[in-house]
């Protein structure tokens, strides 16, 4: 059976949690002490709505080349003032190569897969 068809090895397990605990929670703490927030956590009693009109917005997904994404997400961190993570964008990248299983290297489709159209 390929590792592809497999579920995350214990090996790859562990390194997702080393990285997670000794890049990512540091930065994560650094962010906080900032006062840096991704998410909001309770409505904002002044708003008189929560909708927020999409016009001239960019697009929220896009499709990037894999070479391209270690300096996409280095620029676009930076741009918004988050310099903690832009300098995890080389590391974050490498951890996604070395957990990239043979089938998504292939790029082809699993037989087992049923695609709608």
């Amino acid at each position: 059976m390929s590792r592809g068809s497999e579920r995350m090895s214990s090996t790859d397990s562990r390194k997702l949690r080393r990285w997670f605990a000794k890049a990512l929670v540091p930065v994560a703490k650094q962010l906080r002490a900032r006062g840096v927030s991704f998410f909001v956590l309770a409505p904002c009693p002044e708003a008189d709505s929560w909708y927020e009109d999409g016009v001239g917005r960019e697009p929220d997904f896009a499709e990037v080349e894999a070479q391209d994404c270690e300096h996409l997400l280095r620029e676009m961190w930076e741009q918004q003032g988050l310099p903690e993570l832009a300098a995890l964008a080389a590391d974050l990248m490498a951890l996604a190569r070395d957990l990239q299983t043979e089938d998504e290297q292939a790029a082809d489709v699993s037989p087992s897969l049923y695609v709608m159209y």
